[in-house]
Formats: C-alpha cells, structure tokens, sequence
C-alpha cells in the first residue's frame, strides 16, 4: 500500500507535465495572431456535430448506406458545380482575350506615325 501515494504523486506529476505543454502551445498560438472562434460558436457547432452524430448512430444499416451514398453524391455535385464555374471562369477569360486582339487589329487606331 505503500505505492499508492507514489502513484498518485507521479499523475499528478503527469497532469502537471501536460497542464505546462498546453499552456505552451496556447503561448505559441497567440503568437501567430491567429483568432479562434468564439466560444459560444465553438459551443454550437460542437452541439450540431455531436446531435447529427447521435442521429446518424441511431439509423439502422440501410439508412447509414443511404444517408452515405447521398453525401457522396451530394459532395460531387457541388463539386461538379464549381468545376463548371472554373471552366466558364477561364472561357470568358480566353474570349476577353480573343475580343481584345481582335479590337487592337481591326478597331484600334494605327500607332505608326505618318510621313
């Protein structure tokens, strides 16, 4: 029994190793100027994920693979949106470009001085 207080004393020891890193990196953060999230944001998001969590826990299988395949396929039809986005994005672009050209060769009036 005489163990007892070393163990105790050693996790406390421990605690105190981990409280002193976490307050390190915290040190280290605030250095980066990086601004955390509210806490009351923290809060609610943390509620959202763990109350979808306890929903998507509770369906049975089949509803699990359903609400799966429908993330999947949502995420690639957003992802099928942006691409398209990026693509008229570079079109218009290249037209922009063809119309300039276009206007500086047929339009735009000659810089050659005349003699």
């Amino acid at each position: 029994m005489a163990s007892q207080p070393d163990w105790q004393r050693k996790l406390q020891e421990l605690e105190q190793d981990i409280d002193r890193k976490l307050g390190d990196r915290s040190q280290s953060q605030e250095t980066f100027n990086t601004t955390p999230l509210p806490e009351q944001t923290q809060t609610t998001i943390s509620s959202l994920y763990h109350q979808a969590k306890t929903w998507f826990q509770t369906l049975p299988t089949i509803g699990q693979v359903a609400v799966g395949i429908g993330t999947v396929v949502l995420s690639l039809s957003v992802l099928q949106t942006v691409m398209r986005l990026v693509t008229l994005g570079i079109s218009l672009a290249v037209i922009a470009v063809v119309g300039y050209m276009g206007y500086r060769l047929f339009f735009a009036p000659n810089d050659s001085p005349e003699a």
